[in-house]
């Protein structure tokens, strides 16, 4: 596919949340007109035992039709189409997911208020639950709160990844001090960008436990079983921007050490995996 552009489109495809294999098939449908699968292969350099399973997830979010035949054969949806029907789904759905971790967050506040200790009853809302947007500041005090940690931090990771390398850095130090950290990562190679790639090496070197598992349900950090970070996607971004959810809490923090715990045991260690990095 020779398009002086076509890089930038296969970026701007990838911003919007495409992988980068439904990107390529994208973009080659996008030049081949209505051509099969192995086609798509030929013109986008989708293998060939991935393009089935990716020309499906297009059709599934829209961006292209299958005409069945004695052999399938495959059309683009138009971009205008495509690309406004993927937005309203997306806004939808980002909006439908951050209400219902918002009403969560307000359920969990009101309902687990008193079942602790006497200093959490009588201590304000606002003292152990909190919200950070800015990026920078969301950093510097993972950071911080990583440095502090005296016994474990684990995290369960997945795509998109914005990764912070004073985030990552702080880990580190952490794991020098003697803190156990263990992290579970999404298991699909192209969600792993080159820099979280090398990030996660480096973990992996100083002594982290690397874990893979093929879907991640969510997004978090815990640090000594007192604190969880919850990341939660901004609906008004189409930019991936996060905020994060901060709870101090033993009644919330719970759940997700159980959830951790569950997936850590059925996921498949780094050096199983270090080969596809």
């Amino acid at each position: 596919m020779a398009d002086e552009n076509f890089d930038e489109y296969l970026a701007k495809l990838e911003e919007l949340g495409l992988s980068p294999y439904e990107a390529k098939a994208y973009l080659g449908l996008i030049r081949g007109g209505e051509i099969t699968a192995i086609q798509v292969s030929e013109i986008s350099g989708v293998p060939k035992t991935r393009v089935y399973d990716v020309l499906m997830t297009l059709e599934r979010k829209g961006f292209c039709q299958s005409h069945p035949g004695k052999v399938t054969k495959y059309l683009a949806i138009s971009p205008e189409i495509a690309l406004k029907g993927y937005l309203e789904t997306m806004k939808q759905q980002l909006t439908e997911t951050i209400n219902r971790r918002v009403s969560t967050a307000n359920f969990l506040m009101e309902k687990l208020k008193d079942i602790g200790g006497q200093y959490v009853r009588d201590t304000p809302a606002a003292e152990y639950v909190w919200v950070l947007k800015d990026p920078n500041a969301i950093a510097a005090s993972y950071a911080d709160t990583a440095r502090a940690a005296v016994s474990e931090i684990i995290t369960l990771e997945k795509a998109p990844y914005a990764p912070s390398e004073v985030q990552y850095f702080a880990t580190f130090e952490a794991l020098e001090k003697g803190v156990k950290v263990r992290s579970i990562y999404q298991s699909d190679p192209e969600s792993l960008n080159p820099k979280i790639i090398q990030l996660v090496k480096i973990l992996h070197r100083k002594g982290g436990d690397i874990r893979f598992i093929e879907n991640v349900p969510s997004k978090f950090a815990l640090f000594d079983e007192k604190e969880v970070w919850l990341a939660l996607e901004d609906p008004l971004s189409f930019r991936h921007d996060f905020v994060a959810l901060v709870i101090k809490h033993l009644g919330a923090v719970r759940p997700f050490k159980e959830l951790f715990e569950r997936l850590y045991a059925d996921a498949i260690p780094y050096e199983q995996m270090e080969k596809l990095f």
